[in-house]
């Protein structure tokens, strides 16, 4: 709650936060120029405070979900780490160490990474990070393909299956070959996606709150990742210690994949993924 405070009383002038953010569309609303603690609407930041703790855990609960499965895709498609790489050596310098210092001088130089931004979106559309359910209602009915009468919506949920529509070739061309090229496809090409079918995040009013977060933290993990490190995954390693503990192993393949999604609320990867991660020798290598 203090944090809060603070952020009612920062200045006008100081470097914009959510809680900045939240303040000045609440004081809109209300039409007036400022909230301070002169006139402090403790249920206001009660809703902040709440909310904040929503944005947090969605945008955490996003990246502990996507980062494996941006390193498997990048296991599979090494291409696709040597134009990270590029990447990153053509807008942050080609010395990953002072890739943080470069960032934090000018932290909108992370919307130069189209191509991160790129792989990233891909890996949600096979493997997006939410769903969403929505409640029927009386005026909205399905009209099904060889059925005369519609189908009523009221009294049920309604739950939109993300990567059922991702996997559509109707949808998206070559729909199970990792392409981060779809996302920068210019309008007219046929890589490029229609508008709002990509739902890495879901749309809407219940779109996952955290996802500005986990896209930037995701850049992130990628930027100081791609030209340190090789990573992939460990299943050698995981079997043994299982088997070392007298613990019953899992070995199922499920769609050609051992890193295959469980969980039943937010979807999580097999066993944690567990993964070898190794220092590169270089940055070129």
């Amino acid at each position: 709650m203090k944090i809060i405070t603070k952020g009612i009383n920062a200045a006008n002038d100081s470097p914009r936060t959510i809680i900045r953010s939240a303040i000045e569309e609440y004081a809109g609303e209300r039409g007036v120029e400022e909230t301070t603690t002169n006139n402090p609407d403790e249920a206001f930041i009660e809703q902040v405070f709440y909310q904040l703790m929503i944005f947090f855990f969605g945008g955490d609960d996003a990246l502990s979900i996507t980062i494996p499965r941006v390193f498997r895709q990048l296991q599979l498609n090494p291409e696709c780490v040597a134009k990270l790489q590029a990447e990153d050596d053509a807008i942050l310098g080609s010395d990953p160490s002072l890739a943080a210092e470069k960032i934090r001088e000018s932290p909108h130089i992370l919307d130069s990474l189209q191509y991160t931004l790129g792989v990233i979106k891909e890996t949600l559309r096979m493997n997006p990070a939410t769903i969403t359910i929505r409640e029927g209602q009386p005026s909205f009915n399905l009209k099904i393909n060889g059925e005369d009468e519609p189908w009523p919506t009221d009294g049920f949920d309604l739950f939109d299956s993300s990567i059922t529509i991702h996997h559509d070739p109707a949808n998206f061309v070559d729909p199970l070959k990792f392409m981060p090229e779809r996302f920068s496809a210019l309008e007219g090409d046929r890589l490029h996606p229609a508008k709002n079918i990509w739902r890495g995040f879901q749309l809407g009013p219940r779109k996952c709150i955290g996802q500005e977060l986990a896209v930037v933290v995701l850049k992130l993990v990628l930027v100081f990742t791609v030209r340190s490190f090789d990573i992939e995954m460990a299943w050698d390693k995981w079997d043994k210690v299982r088997e070392f503990q007298g613990l019953k192993l899992d070995r199922r393949i499920v769609e050609g994949e051992r890193m295959y999604t469980t969980g039943k609320a937010t979807s999580h990867p097999k066993d944690g993924a567990p993964m070898h991660v190794r220092m590169r020798t270089s940055a070129t290598e």
